[in-house]
């Protein structure tokens, strides 16, 4: 009974979390066709390139100012010869 009490705990409190994180400025960027060794659409946030997972069609414009909510993942993108070239991140919310 404590265990799943704990993890019920647990659960609630990730969600409280997920809810608090805060917009944060963004750029879309199109770094090339990775067909040809680029590494396709990623987002500059604070100086920082990272390649999303996952974005949408509507947001694949070079240069797009955007505000995201993400996750950094433990993964790294490969870009043409690079194997690591930026982390991933998952986009939970674009605005």
């Amino acid at each position: 009974m404590k265990n799943k009490l704990f993890l019920l705990l647990v659960l609630f409190a990730s969600l409280i979390a997920c809810d608090q994180r805060k917009f944060t400025k963004a750029t879309v960027k199109d770094f090339g066709p990775p067909a040809v060794d680029g590494c396709g659409w990623v987002m500059e946030i604070d100086g920082t390139v990272y390649k999303p997972i996952d974005l949408p069609a509507k947001y694949q414009v070079d240069e797009l100012k955007i505000e995201v909510k993400y996750d950094v993942l433990a993964t790294m993108a490969g870009c043409g010869w690079v194997s690591n070239a930026y982390e991933e991140i998952d986009l939970i919310k674009i605005r």
